[in-house]
This record gives C-alpha cells, structure tokens and sequence, in this order.
C-alpha cells in the first residue's frame, strides 16, 4: 500500500515540475515575442499609414505627389536626388 502511495506521489511531483517547466517556457516565448512585436506594432502605425497613404494618393487616385522613398526626411531627400539623376 505504501509503495502505490508513493508511486502516486512520484508521478504528481514529475506532473506538477513538467507543467512547471511548460508554462515557464510558454510563458517566456509569449513575452519575448508578442509584447515586443506589440510595441512595434504600435510605434510603426503612424508611419505605415503615411507611406500608404501616400502610396494611394500617387497609385490609385493619379495624384501628383512626391513619392514617399523614407520616413526620414534627410533620407528622403537623398534618394529623391539619386532619382532625379
């Protein structure tokens, strides 16, 4: 009788380390990678919607706009003046 209490107890303590170890690793895995992809997410919103913006003004709507090489307005101007070359 001792030995199947124990036997029992074995097999809860290897459950309890095992589900230990899996939602440690799960866990970890979710909060190295959702929550920084988030932040990205968030701080990039601005700039995808400007460039998208932009990209239906000149492509769908035939507006006369500059398009828009980079974010960056030093960037922007140095990649206009490669094209206009």
């Amino acid at each position: 009788m001792l030995d199947a209490l124990a036997r029992i107890n074995d097999s809860v303590n290897e459950f309890v380390w095992v589900s230990i170890g899996l939602f440690l690793l799960i866990g970890t895995g979710v909060l190295t990678t959702v929550i920084p992809n988030l932040i990205g997410v968030i701080v990039l919103s601005g700039t995808v919607r400007k460039i998208t913006k932009n990209y239906i003004d000149r492509k769908l709507k035939g507006k006369s706009v500059e398009p828009m090489l980079s974010a960056i307005p030093e960037i922007q101007a140095e990649n206009a003046k490669k094209i206009a070359e």
